[in-house]
């Protein structure tokens, strides 16, 4: 390549992320040829809406390039053209120069140009490590010049040197790599420039085979057919077991026009890892895609404002133990759709856990719990709903002994009984509905920790007029770094689920049939792993939000590791989050994408850090 090229890039990884447990990434054998590639034959998708389920676009040209062909091909605005390149070569294309007519009222136009790469030849597509695909990121593959007087041909032989460049012509030129599959960029279209050139160069990786891309260009006067890449997800995993998974999108008004997702879910690969941006893959070349017949969709009204919702995917049917993307695309009324991030989570291994969700008493719990074999989830949740009502009960007589309704007797100017009321919901429906996990393999004593089974349920009426507890203070751990996320249970004594042990199980569930194939040690879900509550917005939010005088206290050494054990929350960067649309805030504005707290109980890589019922979002928007 002549000269000295600047790469750029459509957008930046954040730091590596941790990957969820799960076995070796399977390895993708593709199907689809070009003459085949847009024949109909997308994987499924599920969704709602205009658009949802919707394949390629009518305006998709398919292009028969030749390695010899040195002719430049031009492009219609808006238009999306499907072609294969050899490795090692390239082709050109053009946009005309707006015309005076065309545009009344300047002659030039804004050009958006979308390159994403479909498939990979057929030596790729078998590798076992993202390392084969490191090249992509820094071979210069999309070439742009909107000024034919440094180059109408633009590509890695056209002679133009960037350093030789004034700034005013930096401008008009750009070379640019593949991020995750896809790159693009924006370009001035001018009457006196000659239009826009495009160049598409196919990387020569030590291999012969064809790869084929998707090229996309639109400006602002056309109909939209763009993709918007957008920057933070929009899905969140509430939570899985051995063979189904919880998935919600972000909140929306019930009174407004559903908006149009589309959701698709497939087995981890290497290659949809490298192409996890590019549409035109996801769209038609990838594999091991969950069928839409095992997803089911609804709504929910879970960790939302008042009159919003969700859309919730219920997916069944999955393989244990497996390695799992989830992405989701929202289409626009104009037709321009936005593809999120991805999603990253893996199946439980063993059946100690079974999901659960619209718990009637608890309806923020959406994860799974653990439970014995041959159990319905109807009967699981009201096994641990038993003792909730007596203890809610309870509560809201002591809660009812303070000025609740007199403006004049608040205990608090941030805070109300119903928020006392609902902090200490979530922290009793957090500790009930034990969160569960996959015990590590060979997991058979319980883990050296420091212990405080002294500690048991918050006193719930008041201590005095000098009973104030010091012992809990929000943001009280700092220089605490001996946290864990998970215990081991393996021993039912100390652990909150007790009454699943063998010993139990008969008087616990007395539907269950125990004989000499099926016996109770066979049936009870240990040992099994829970995932701690955290400790600031579970624990320690009942304390910033009740009556000081309650003299509610939370653990302190470690957070304990017996029966309270507690964990915490992570900072987590904004793009590697959940989605975190809410709908309305408590402060009656609009819950903006980006809060400003940092630390959350998860992040959008299948990571688990503590179970918080959504409260971590609560502590971000009120103390973050």
């Amino acid at each position: 390549m002549a000269g000295c090229k600047t790469i750029k890039t459509a957008r930046t990884r954040g730091p590596v992320p941790s990957w969820p447990r799960g076995p070796s990434l399977p390895s993708v054998l593709l199907a689809w040829g070009i003459a085949s590639l847009f024949a109909g034959t997308a994987p499924p998708f599920a969704g709602t809406g205009a658009g949802a389920g919707m394949g390629v676009y009518a305006a998709t040209t398919l292009l028969n390039i030749s390695s010899s062909t040195t002719t430049t091909i031009m492009l219609d605005d808006p238009s999306t053209s499907v072609f294969s390149l050899p490795a090692g070569t390239m082709a050109s294309f053009a946009i005309a120069a707006p015309s005076d007519t065309a545009m009344s009222s300047s002659s030039t136009t804004a050009v958006q140009i979308m390159l994403s790469v479909c498939q990979v030849p057929l030596s790729l597509q078998n590798a076992d490590s993202t390392t084969a695909f490191a090249f992509l990121a820094i071979t210069p593959t999309l070439f742009i010049s909107n000024d034919s007087s440094l180059t109408s041909s633009p590509g890695p032989n056209d002679g133009v040197t960037e350093l030789a460049l004034t700034k005013a012509q930096r401008k008009n030129y750009a070379v640019q790599a593949f991020v995750d599959g896809f790159t693009d960029a924006s370009f001035t279209s001018t009457t006196s420039g000659g239009g826009i050139f495009i160049g598409v160069f196919a990387p020569n990786s030590t291999v012969s085979d064809q790869w084929t891309y998707s090229l996309s260009v639109t400006s602002s006067t056309q109909e939209s057919d763009s993709i918007i890449l957008e920057p933070t997800a929009g899905l969140r995993v509430e939570g899985t077991d051995s063979s189904s998974a919880l998935l919600t999108t972000r909140a929306y008004p019930t009174n407004s026009t559903t908006p149009a997702f589309s959701s698709m879910i497939a087995r981890t690969s290497i290659l949809s890892t490298t192409l996890a941006s590019s549409l035109c893959f996801l769209q038609n070349g990838l594999e091991d895609v969950v069928s839409s017949r095992r997803i089911n969709q609804t709504t929910t009204t879970r960790n939302t404002a008042q009159g919003y919702v969700k859309t919730q995917y219920l997916v069944e049917g999955l393989r244990n133990g497996v390695n799992y993307t989830a992405w989701l695309v929202e289409t626009a009324a104009d037709g321009s759709r936005k593809l999120y991030p991805p999603n990253y989570f893996a199946t439980q291994t063993s059946t100690s856990c079974q999901l659960i969700y619209d718990v009637p008493l608890c309806p923020l719990v959406a994860y799974a719990v653990p439970s014995p074999l041959s159990v319905t989830p109807e009967a699981l949740i009201s096994f641990y709903s038993t003792n909730l009502s007596t203890y809610l009960s309870a509560f809201n007589r002591t809660l009812s002994t303070f000025p609740c309704n007199d403006s004049t007797g608040d205990f608090s100017p941030v805070a109300t009984c119903q928020d006392c009321l609902d902090a200490y919901t979530s922290w009793l429906c957090a500790v009930t509905f034990v969160r569960c996990t996959d015990a590590p393999e060979g997991s058979t004593v319980l883990e050296k920790a420091n212990w405080s089974d002294s500690w048991t349920l918050p006193s719930t009426t008041a201590t005095g007029t000098n009973g104030t507890s010091s012992s809990s203070s929000l943001f009280s751990n700092e220089g605490k770094t001996e946290w864990t996320s998970t215990i081991v249970r393996d021993n039912p004594t100390a652990s909150r689920t007790s009454s699943l042990s063998s010993d139990n199980l008969a008087t616990s569930f007395p539907s269950l049939v125990f004989n000499t194939s099926f016996t109770p040690e066979r049936a009870s879900p240990f040992p099994y792993a829970e995932v701690l509550p955290c400790l600031e917005s579970v624990c320690e939010l009942v304390g910033a939000r009740c009556p000081p005088l309650m003299g509610w206290a939370c653990p302190r050494a470690k957070g304990g590791m017996g029966k309270s054990g507690y964990a915490v929350l992570k900072e987590v960067g904004r793009g590697e989050r959940q989605v975190e649309s809410y709908g309305e805030a408590q402060n009656g504005g609009m819950v903006k994408e980006s809060v400003e707290g940092k630390k959350r109980d998860s992040d959008r890589f299948g990571n688990v850090f503590c179970n918080s019922l959504g409260s971590d979002m609560l502590l971000a928007q009120q103390f973050g």
